[in-house]
């Protein structure tokens, strides 16, 4: 998959079209696409695909750990902003 592109995930085609949005718990909603070739639906998500957390408390945790800050002060920061 190239950048900036859309293709299906299933079959490689260009030939979709938008099918609604999809509610994510953790983020913004999602846009879901149609493929009109193998006539299933996909998202596009290249980032943190399968990741259990929000891109927010991934990147907050990336951000924190190059600033270096220690992992107990990482933690603590993340639980005050995002709960959890």
């Amino acid at each position: 998959m190239q950048l900036g592109r859309i293709v299906c995930q299933h079959c490689g085609s260009e030939n979709y079209k938008k099918h609604g949005k999809r509610d994510n718990k953790h983020a913004d909603d999602v846009q879901r696409y149609y493929c009109k070739d193998c006539k299933r639906n996909f998202i596009v998500n290249p980032a943190f695909e399968g990741a259990k957390e929000s891109v927010r408390v991934i990147t907050a945790a990336i951000d924190l750990y190059f600033k270096g800050v220690s992992l107990r002060k990482a933690s603590d920061h993340i639980k005050q902003l995002y709960g959890g």
